[in-house]
């Protein structure tokens, strides 16, 4: 999704149909694929704080998580 978002406008990808037109008007496998490559409007940045959005948020909170799990793994175990 960031890097949806930090894209330039001429190489973000088309928007589709939504989700329902999609099942009901398409095979299950070209209806599966359709839905995984995703539409241009992710790219559209709908709200921020402090500068970042929300993507950007979501990112930095599963990277701190991941690197205190990572130092609760590798700090040795105290008794």
């Amino acid at each position: 999704h960031v890097w949806l978002q930090h894209l330039p406008a001429d190489r973000v990808p088309a928007c589709g149909p939504d989700l329902g037109y999609i099942l009901g008007n398409f095979p299950l496998s070209q209806a599966l694929d359709l839905v995984l490559r995703g539409s241009g409007s992710c790219a559209e940045l709908q709200w921020s704080f402090l500068g970042l959005s929300i993507p950007e948020w979501t990112l930095a909170l599963f990277v701190g998580l991941t690197a205190l799990a990572l130092w609760l793994l590798i700090r040795p175990v105290r008794a």
